[in-house]
């Protein structure tokens, strides 16, 4: 089992920068990593509905104990912290929350070799919520005395390395593409390019993540990086760009300066073409 990750340093980036860095399954990954780690309990219900999603497709991805413990220990968390919550202990806030854990349970049991001991924990599961709803002594027992030794700090740690591992197995199962993978996989469309550069209009967050990373990044010698341009340094601008007709002063008067004018943009851009080409710049026309 992979160890659990390192506290970060870094300070936070804004939501915006994040999803221009960050792909968004990962993102989802990491925000739910925190819910686990924050001990958000309320919302382990939608940490639950993203595993569940997952190992339906990819079942493989755990076993089935590993899948069941999971599941179960996620939605049974939340279901007891409901119960220790005085108006929101009744029937009918608790039974949606038993039914669902009761047909994910029974989803991953098909086509499995039973398993005693985890069908045994989800019967005592439903067992106690049912005592701790209907006895409001027993609820007040249970969890002054009880719930602290059964579903403490052990029970979190247990419950937050099976989360690590399902979404470490998950970022295996889909990497993050390569940037050839991925021009690879877009449709001829024109509007993809529209739908994917959106942050140029905005660009406040692409400034915010650059000059977040460029704090960290090791800039690399581009000095030995050769050039593909021309060396502008052969000929003087003025022969690059100056006509090659010539004339005095004296000759540029009245309506022939209009005319040398016009024949010298002729030569500078015949020049140029062909010296482009000469350079083998093919897309000069």
């Amino acid at each position: 089992m992979q160890n659990q990750p390192p506290e970060e340093e870094d300070g936070p980036l804004p939501l915006s920068s994040l999803l221009l860095f960050v792909p968004p399954l990962r993102l989802a990954s990491a925000a739910l990593w925190q819910v686990v780690q924050r001990r958000d309990i309320m919302d382990y219900g939608l940490v639950e509905e993203f595993v569940a999603t997952v190992l339906e497709v990819v079942p493989d991805l755990m076993s089935y104990r590993e899948r069941v413990q999971l599941i179960m220990g996620l939605r049974a968390q939340l279901v007891l912290e409901l119960c220790r919550t005085d108006h929101l202990a009744d029937p009918d806030t608790i039974q949606p929350h038993l039914n669902r854990l009761r047909s994910c349970v029974i989803t991953h049991r098909e086509k499995e070799i039973p398993d005693p001991e985890v069908e045994a924990s989800e019967s005592n599961f439903l067992k106690l919520i049912q005592s701790l709803l209907e006895d409001p002594i027993e609820r007040e027992h249970f969890f002054q005395n009880v719930y602290s030794e059964e579903f403490g700090l052990k029970y979190d740690s247990s419950l937050q390395s099976l989360v690590w591992e399902f979404l470490s197995r998950l970022e295996k199962l889909l990497p993050t593409p390569t940037l050839q993978q991925t021009a690879s996989w877009f449709l001829p469309d024109p509007s993809i390019l529209e739908d994917c550069v959106q942050f140029v209009c905005h660009p406040e967050p692409l400034k915010t993540l650059l000059q977040y990373q460029n704090n960290t990044y090791e800039y690399v010698d581009t000095n030995g990086v050769p050039s593909f341009l021309p060396s502008w340094t052969g000929a003087t601008n003025s022969e690059l760009f100056t006509a090659r007709p010539t004339a005095n002063r004296e000759e540029m008067k009245g309506g022939r300066d209009n005319d040398i004018h016009y024949r010298s943009k002729v030569w500078g851009h015949l020049e140029m073409s062909l010296f482009l080409k000469e350079k083998h710049f093919f897309f000069v026309h």
